[in-house]
């Protein structure tokens, strides 16, 4: 990542904006895969989720377009003794969209609100919680330890995903619906057109209830109101209501072939308005927020956070004779000529580190291994081991401004439910701040100090279970096997 940073991004991206040196980084990234799998075919996560995604449309597309079908069929549905009853018709697919769109509006318009003041979240979560511990205890005793933490990680990496991604798929799934709803209201339109163009059908309306001719048709008036002035004949007249109302110890004999088949206008109309146009304009309006979405992207969680450093380190210095070793060892062709790289603490952290470890290390030597692995320079404070030490510790924190967190840990000291609960007490005062697990290795004698691999995982999964995207783990030190 560092050489593909000086040799194509450095140069290419001048500006400082991280979104854009991520992009350049990525397509390098996918560029090159293509190269290594000449003869495999290289499917990238965005491409795979782009072609799940357009499966889901194309299912959700048939099952609209087959169920709108179906459910019109049935309720077209006309042997000629009896009218088709247009109340029950634009009940069942007029009337219940145009609720749904009322509560899809008031949830939206008060979803903050709804979020604070909801009594169903707590019984749901101990629902989900009780069903978990019930699933648990069924399985847990059959997976090994390992296996487990594994497993608790991966949930954890889960779950941290949503405070980064989830607005992005809410309205992915947002999108979804109303490509649902606008292939069933248009299949809806297309079987009541074939219908009326391939059949003789009527309608009428009928009612338990002694309604007045006059009432329905006010009613009938106030739902044509969005196409009043595009229609020459926008709604049935009174007369023509008077003469469709279905009476059943009257039969059909006496009703008009003009005023049973005065309602298709309507009915049409009420689908287009009510039920197709709607769900359009959301569509519309949720491809736009999905943009908006990515174009805010902030790229500060710690994994993006994590990637940039690597451009930054290790310290490269080159000039006009010679490059570094490390530099020469990932790159055999002809270096190029560059000014030297300097690494700056771009950022106000705080670097913690136990009172015990001060006293394994010099403070001096933790301070350059921090700035050597993570670029941030800044004087370490000391957690004291007393009782209070952690009080104090976050005291300092409240007391200082800062962009972030680095908490120096021993590797080889398993991370314990003490050190976890200071983790979640220096969040809450940290806000979506980052904070860095930095693991240092345990010292030897005549030997340069090294992380086991053992040890990384079991940080690396013990942090994972938090769920916590702006959290991560790096090592000061390199790791071994």
């Amino acid at each position: 990542d560092r050489s593909i940073y000086l040799k194509n991004i450095s140069q290419q991206v001048l500006s400082e904006d991280k979104g854009k040196k991520i992009k350049k980084w990525l397509e390098i990234r996918r560029e090159n895969e293509k190269k290594e799998n000449l003869k495999e075919l290289s499917v990238f996560p965005g491409q795979l989720y782009e072609d799940s995604y357009l499966l889901l449309v194309q299912i959700i597309t048939f099952v609209g377009i087959f169920s709108g079908a179906i459910l019109t069929h049935q309720l077209l549905w006309y042997d000629g003794s009896r009218p088709i009853n247009i109340t029950s018709f634009l009940f069942v697919l007029v009337v219940s969209q145009m609720l749904l769109l009322v509560l899809l509006i008031i949830v939206f318009l008060m979803r903050n609100r709804l979020q604070s003041l909801t009594f169903l979240n707590p019984i749901i979560k101990r629902g989900l919680e009780r069903i978990a511990i019930f699933i648990l205890d069924k399985t847990y005793h059959k997976i090994s330890n390992e296996k487990t933490r594994a497993f608790e990680a991966k949930v954890g990496f889960i779950k941290s995903r949503k405070p980064i991604y989830g607005e992005f798929f809410k309205w992915e799934v947002f999108n979804a619906v109303q490509i649902f709803c606008i292939f069933f209201n248009l299949s809806i339109l297309l079987v009541v057109l074939f219908k009326i163009l391939t059949a003789d059908l009527a309608f009428g309306w009928q009612s338990t209830i002694q309604v007045q001719n006059e009432f329905f048709y006010d009613i009938v008036k106030t739902v044509a109101i969005p196409w009043t002035y595009l229609l020459d004949k926008p709604y049935p007249t009174l007369e023509e209501i008077r003469g469709s109302r279905i009476i059943l110890k009257d039969g059909v004999y006496y009703l008009k072939t003009s005023h049973l088949v005065s309602w298709w206008p309507f009915l049409c109309s009420s689908i287009f308005f009510y039920g197709f146009l709607p769900r359009f304009i959301f569509l519309i309006v949720g491809r736009f927020w999905k943009d908006k979405t990515l174009r805010n992207f902030d790229f500060k969680h710690a994994d993006c956070n994590k990637l940039s450093r690597r451009f930054d380190t290790p310290l490269v210095t080159i000039d006009a004779r010679s490059a570094s070793e490390e530099f020469d060892r990932t790159n055999n062709e002809e270096k190029p000529r560059a000014k030297a790289v300097e690494k700056k603490a771009r950022n106000n952290y705080q670097i913690l580190a136990e009172e015990f470890l001060l006293n394994t290390f010099s403070k001096e030597y933790l301070e350059q291994k921090v700035k050597e692995k993570l670029t941030y320079e800044s004087s370490i404070f000391q957690i004291e081991s007393d009782l209070d030490g952690e009080e104090k510790t976050i005291d300092y924190l409240v007391s200082n401004s800062f962009d972030g967190v680095v908490l120096i840990q021993a590797s080889w000291r398993p991370p314990i439910g003490e050190v976890i609960s200071f983790i979640e007490d220096i969040r809450e005062i940290a806000g979506n701040k980052e904070i860095i697990i930095a693991l240092i290795g345990k010292p030897k004698e005549d030997e340069r100090a090294l992380i086991t691999e053992n040890d990384f995982i079991m940080w690396s999964q013990s942090i994972g279970k938090l769920a916590d995207p702006f959290l991560g783990v790096t090592c000061l030190e390199a790791r071994n096997a």
